[in-house]
């Protein structure tokens, strides 16, 4: 060990000057203090740059260099910076994916669908004897959940790229004893292979993760069986949206169509619509209320900085709901049935 730290010694030219021992125990003192530190850093979720010069430091005081820490500085600080826009990037989707997350607490079905018209659309699909199940998209796995409750013999998977979504997930089935029947996958769902073909796929209110509903329905397809079934919710204009509701929403007119034009759009890629369900204004306001409520009441109970953009993103989301989309954007659930045998 004395040979590997004369070496390293050696590589800066600066022999350790001899100390007394109560600087020594100093020394060791103050690192004891930086390792917790550093710890709490990246448990806290600061940036790595800042977690390495913490640590950086300990050599420092071990050798008492001073060229070594304007070094450490220097290149920790140039990444940090190089990598700011990149890191913040990153952060702000962690932060949405949380934020989402923290907001279907009290909603887990995530979509503006009662629990009972989630019932009736699985039951409308009567699936056969030990039906497969996909959910693209599945969230904390409310509809799946609850048709693998239905159907007491299907086995399913769910695919979502949240992995506080998934922990809940794995939860909710382990305390309705489903946990053996269901497969939890971590990726996006327009990643997941097409490894088997499945009676039932779900994909709930995650068309974006596709591109859209064309290409939401086509990736959907080439999952089904011959006759096998989809159950797709998607957004549709309920009226023509004016120009302050689009722009509150952040959309475009072509974005959605309305709902003629959304179940023609589904069939044109292979279906047929042999059930479907528009959820009410009810249904919305209660998803919406759930959502802003949820958010706002996590804020109160939980001051500090994170409180804060929880909160600015709960008002955010009700204004944009209350003064821009509702009563203008509705929510369909498609009972699609693929046609042919072809894939």
């Amino acid at each position: 060990m004395k040979h590997v730290i004369g070496v390293v010694r050696s590589l800066w030219h600066e022999p350790r000057p001899p100390d007394p021992p109560r600087r020594v125990w100093r020394d060791w003192a103050l690192v004891g203090v930086l390792v917790p530190v550093a710890v709490l850093e990246g448990v806290r979720g600061a940036d790595l740059p800042s977690v390495l010069l913490t640590l950086g430091l300990i050599p420092t005081l071990l050798w008492r260099r001073t060229r070594p820490l304007l070094m450490l500085v220097i290149a920790f600080g140039a990444t940090s910076l190089a990598t700011r826009s990149e890191r913040s990037a990153w952060m702000s989707r962690m932060d949405r994916q949380q934020i989402s997350h923290l907001a279907h607490r009290d909603h887990p079905i995530a979509a503006p669908v009662s629990g009972a018209h989630v019932t009736r659309l699985l039951r409308r699909a009567r699936l056969p004897e030990g039906a497969r199940i996909l959910d693209l998209g599945c969230g904390e796995a409310a509809w799946t959940l609850r048709a693998l409750a239905l159907y007491e013999d299907a086995t399913a998977d769910g695919v979502d790229i949240s992995a506080e979504a998934l922990r809940a997930a794995e939860e909710h089935a382990d305390r309705q004893g489903l946990w053996e029947r269901i497969r939890l996958h971590e990726k996006p769902a327009a990643d997941f292979p097409v490894a088997e073909t499945y009676d039932l796929v779900l994909c709930v209110g995650a068309t974006h993760a596709f591109g859209g509903l064309r290409a939401t329905a086509e990736h959907v397809r080439r999952y089904l069986k011959p006759n096998g079934l989809a159950l797709i919710g998607e957004g549709f204009w309920e009226r023509e949206p004016t120009p302050d509701a689009l722009t509150r929403l952040g959309a475009s007119p072509s974005d959605f169509f309305d709902l003629p034009g959304t179940v023609a759009l589904a069939e044109s890629c292979g279906f047929d619509t042999v059930y479907a369900y528009t959820s009410d204004l009810s249904e919305w306001d209660d998803y919406e209320w759930s959502w802003t409520g949820t958010l706002l009441r996590w804020a109160n109970e939980h001051p500090g900085p994170d409180a804060d953009t929880v909160r600015v993103a709960a008002r955010e989301h009700r204004d944009m709901w209350l003064h821009g989309y509702r009563g203008v954007l509705g929510f369909v659930t498609l009972l699609l049935q693929r046609q042919g045998s072809s894939q």
